[in-house]
């Protein structure tokens, strides 16, 4: 019988294609190799799968970073559904300004 091991909090960010706005998302994931995991992106609201779905479209690859563990915020803000990420603002900025607000 084959073991699968499961994450279910990985946080995924990734680039709206059109926008260039950057998204943040949790999603369940399954190892499928040493090196390689599965993310489950069925849900058809979610924007990392409609981020997805766009790249596909123009025939490109989606580029994603993927944060395995990290800070309890990060991921509460993924979950409130935080307004995305300006493009003219740089990540770390924008993690700042939620860790003074909150």
């Amino acid at each position: 019988m084959a073991v699968t091991h499961y994450t279910s909090d990985n946080l995924v960010i990734a680039k709206d294609p059109d926008t260039q706005v950057i998204e943040w998302g949790i999603y369940r994931s399954m190892f499928r190799t040493i090196n390689e995991k599965n993310f489950d992106m069925t849900c058809t609201s979610h924007r990392g799968r409609l981020n997805g779905l766009k790249y596909q479209a123009k025939g490109e690859n989606m580029p994603v970073a993927i944060v395995l563990g990290g800070p309890t915020l990060d991921k509460l803000a993924a979950l409130a559904g935080a307004p995305p990420i300006p493009p003219t603002m740089k990540c770390w900025a924008a993690f700042t300004d939620m860790r003074r607000n909150w």
